[in-house]
């Protein structure tokens, strides 16, 4: 354990601009957006593009009515039905499913966490690359640690800790708008914000389904993340080359002989952001946990996890056998 936290503090070291900076750049985004949408309220930009519209409308009716007085009536008639359809969902108002089209908090926090997916992945692919580049593999076989534990470190690192810095840059912002009093941007505002009342309280849309949707993205995305990682370890000039070029084979061979891209669909859906996006949809922790322990979510898991384990075994024998440049 010790030498394991040695290895994720050289890890934050080398690569701490890049675990804060994805983050940071965003958050930076999120309030610039916060800042044009207050002074769009305030000089009631929006309420006036929706009052001209109205004052269009109106102008037609009139127009129609004093070209056809006799019809006045009908076109009252009209007018008046039209609120209430909207009501019902039936018109161009409110849909009728009674889901709120404003974002959620979920929704706001599972950007930050996704992004830090994105910089995890990226990391993935140019480490072991970027360690037999420079010769600081050298180095590191120097040490009294083994490469299984190497790799394991960069693995962990990757597809852990930039989500996890960027969950807590998200908290940290959701706590800083709700300060400001402008939590409503991100849909946090007391409303029906989704369908399922569970997810209506605090805790739980802000703090216990992003974890949950961290903890399984990282064991769903295990495939994918392995994957990463084992290209980089094999990659001579460019892994990214490396990453997709096997795929694309894979995806057209299949299509000749298969006619469709089983193999390739398999591995894209096991990207992490699917279990962010479940979870959004799910009716609750019940339904979303039924998923992936049951049926084909279940299964799929599983062949995910023996999948990961060869992924990770060939990335460890090229760590040892394969590090020269």
């Amino acid at each position: 354990m010790k030498s394991l936290k040695t290895g994720l503090k050289r890890e934050y070291w080398e690569y701490h601009r890049l675990v804060l900076g994805i983050p940071a750049v965003l958050s930076a985004l999120v309030f610039v957006a916060v800042f044009f949408v207050l002074i769009a309220q305030r000089y009631d930009w929006i309420d006036q593009g929706e009052n001209a519209q109205l004052q269009q409308q109106e102008q037609q009716l009139e127009s129609a009515a004093e070209s056809a007085p006799f019809a006045n009536s009908d076109l009252i008639g009209s007018d008046e039905r039209d609120p209430d359809s909207n009501k019902d969902g039936s018109g161009n108002g409110e849909s009728g499913d009674g889901k709120n089209d404003e974002d959620s908090s979920y929704d706001f926090i599972a950007v930050y966490i996704g992004l830090g997916w994105l910089a995890g992945l990226y990391y993935l692919l140019s480490s072991l690359y970027t360690d037999r580049k420079d010769n600081s593999v050298l180095f590191w076989k120097s040490m009294p640690v083994s490469e299984t534990q190497n790799v394991l470190t960069k693995l962990l690192f990757g597809a852990l800790a930039f989500a996890a810095v960027a969950l807590a840059v998200a908290w940290l912002m959701h706590l800083i708008l709700t300060v400001l009093g402008v939590d409503s941007l991100i849909g946090n505002d007391g409303g029906e914000s989704w369908q399922q009342t569970e997810r209506n309280t605090g805790f739980s849309e802000v703090v216990l389904y992003p974890i949950v949707g961290l903890v399984f993205g990282v064991i769903w995305g295990l495939p994918i993340f392995t994957y990463t990682l084992m290209v980089s370890a094999m990659a001579r000039r460019s892994p990214f080359i490396l990453f997709i070029l096997p795929l694309v084979v894979l995806a057209v061979l299949e299509n000749i002989f298969f006619g469709d891209s089983y193999l390739v669909g398999f591995l894209f859906s096991h990207f992490p952001f699917d279990v962010l996006e479940r979870l959004g949809e799910s009716a609750g922790l019940a339904d979303f946990f039924a998923y992936y322990f049951r049926g084909l979510g279940g299964a799929s898991m599983l062949l995910g996890l023996i999948l990961a384990a060869v992924f990770l075994r060939v990335a460890i024998w090229y760590r040892d056998n394969r590090f020269e440049t």
